[in-house]
């Protein structure tokens, strides 16, 4: 067990020193910032190390959480109908333009944010540039091709209505929050076919053209080619005054949901509770609390929750803990799979380890290991420039924190002390009443039913999601 620790932090140690070595690299890289005459911020970072270039662009407001009423899905149907056809371009020639220049353009959709990029090479800057600008400015919203992509979020739904972790992870969305901020990103079989073309032109003027969106360009460029940029950027978003209001979470008390499936030979766990939002007043809060979750479950093998749930018990595959901080609101949750003779252990079994965590606190070694952890990957998302870049843009421009936040971050994780986290871990963990969301056979009612302290509701799947199932057809139904 000794030699394999060692191992393993000679090999955190070289990832580290690789990381540092292109952390070093990129922090020397200073990027400039630009406002444009609308009030729109841009960032553009000159590098012409490699002869590539990449577009891109984050809107603050055109996440999941802002779709419509009743509409779920609505934000991600409408980031990925940009380049079904735009600029004069039907959706197979901007596809053929796309190939011909090797590239593709990344789309990514989140809770509060979307970003999209276009990438490749500088010598085809002018090209790339020109479908950026296509794709953001003049997109066609055809009904043929919204009938084809909603054809294909619907297909893609029934399937993972047959995954048992997307189904636990559907539900406990749901089980701590309410409207649009509880519901599936991706919509489901009741909201995507109410989404019309309208709603998707109401919410690309609102998200996107007034939606404040962030600007930036990284790579081998010229002085012509931003002085474009900014021209397109004043033109065609205008800025917008925008606020942001913290998403409040209802106040439950601790309560277990079993939905049931007599097919499932093993159960879904999740265990939840809703948090403040990123606390951009004093971000160092933020690292603690990151530190302290790595220690709990998200530092891989070396958790609290791995090895006591798997290496000590043998109760599950993996069992991971996550912190989510967004801009206006955050959880925390627990999640693993485990067999069903075992779901009452597993729950008394963590417990048991939240318990022990809130009142003993981390040890120094785990402190030190859940640092290396957190540098790492750190710097794997800094790793290039335009990650780097990006990484800015959501810290500084997104949040609203210091630059300085960024700039020290790796010292400020070695700066912190075990007297913090141990303080951190009081703060946060069991801070509100857990909501556990069990997905599994009917038989595991009887052993929750003498878990303490928690109220026990049950359900079917097929009647918790009756309404879809009624959508489709009975050949695919899932049972």
């Amino acid at each position: 067990m000794k030699r394999k620790h060692i191992v393993f932090l000679i090999l955190f140690g070289i990832v580290l020193f690789i990381g540092f070595m292109a952390y070093v690299k990129y922090q020397r890289s200073e990027y400039k910032e630009a406002q444009v005459e609308s009030g729109l911020k841009m960032l553009f970072l000159k590098d012409d190390s490699l002869p590539f270039i990449q577009f891109s662009v984050v809107f603050p407001k055109a996440g999941s959480d802002y779709d419509f009423e009743g509409k779920s899905g609505l934000a991600q149907l409408t980031a990925y109908m940009l380049d079904q056809g735009a600029g004069g371009l039907n959706s197979e020639s901007l596809q053929e333009e796309l190939n011909q220049l090797g590239t593709e353009l990344s789309v990514s959709v989140g809770r509060q944010t979307a970003r999209f990029s276009i990438s490749g090479l500088s010598w085809h800057k002018e090209k790339l540039y020109d479908l950026f600008k296509k794709i953001l400015s003049r997109p066609h919203f055809e009904s043929s091709e919204m009938e084809i992509l909603r054809k294909q979020f619907i297909d893609r739904r029934i399937k993972s209505l047959d995954r048992a972790d997307f189904v636990a992870d559907t539900l406990l969305r749901s089980a701590l929050f309410q409207g649009s901020v509880s519901s599936a990103g991706a919509g489901n079989l009741i909201s995507l076919p109410k989404i019309n073309l309208e709603d998707i032109r109401a919410f690309y003027k609102k998200y996107y053209l007034e939606g404040n969106p962030i600007f930036m360009i990284v790579g081998d460029f010229d002085k012509t080619l931003e002085k474009s940029a900014r021209a397109f950027v004043n033109d065609s978003f205008p800025y917008q005054k925008q606020s942001f209001d913290f998403i409040s979470a209802p106040d439950l008390d601790s309560q277990i949901k079993l939905v049931t499936n007599n097919d499932l030979v093993q159960a879904e766990v999740r265990l939840a509770y809703s948090l403040f939002p990123f606390p951009t007043q004093n971000p160092r809060q933020f690292l603690v609390f990151k530190l302290a979750n790595s220690i709990l479950g998200a530092g891989g093998m070396t958790s609290r929750l791995f090895y006591e749930l798997r290496e000590k018990r043998g109760l599950t595959y993996g069992a991971y803990s996550s912190v989510n901080f967004g801009k206006l609101y955050g959880f925390f949750d627990i999640s693993g799979a485990t067999k069903t003779s075992s779901v009452k252990e597993f729950l008394e079994q963590t417990f048991l380890i939240l318990n022990k965590f809130k009142q003993e606190g981390a040890s120094l070694e785990e402190l030190n290991t859940a640092k290396q952890t957190v540098k790492i990957r750190h710097l794997k998302k800094i790793e290039t420039p335009e990650n780097n870049l990006y990484q800015t843009a959501y810290y500084k421009y997104y949040l609203g924190l210091d630059s300085g936040f960024l700039d020290h971050y790796l010292q400020t994780i070695a700066d912190i002390s075990l007297e913090e986290v141990n303080l951190g871990i009081k703060e946060f963990i069991l801070s509100k009443p857990l909501q556990i969301i069990i997905y599994g056979h009917p038989s595991l009612q009887s052993q929750l039913e003498d878990i303490k302290d928690f109220s026990l509701s049950t359900v079917s799947f097929k009647d918790y999601f009756k309404d879809e199932l009624n959508f489709i057809q009975p050949s695919s139904q899932s049972k």
